[in-house]
């Protein structure tokens, strides 16, 4: 009988170790998918500023 119990209490903390694991990187995934959507909108806005001096620079050259 108290082995099992033994046996219950060890896969308890072992699910709650994997369950404090897969929250930490839950969370470094949402860190890495913010710093991946601001990228993009950094290039985004880069883009834009590119796209807005080439069509500057074609109505003063044609």
């Amino acid at each position: 009988m108290r082995t099992e119990s033994d046996k219950q209490k060890g896969e308890l903390e072992a699910l709650k170790a994997i369950s404090q694991q897969s929250a930490s990187l839950e969370k470094e995934l949402s860190a890495i998918r913010a710093e991946r959507e601001a990228t993009i909108m950094k290039l985004k806005i880069t883009l834009s500023e590119a796209e807005a001096k080439y069509d500057s620079l074609q109505y003063f050259f044609f």
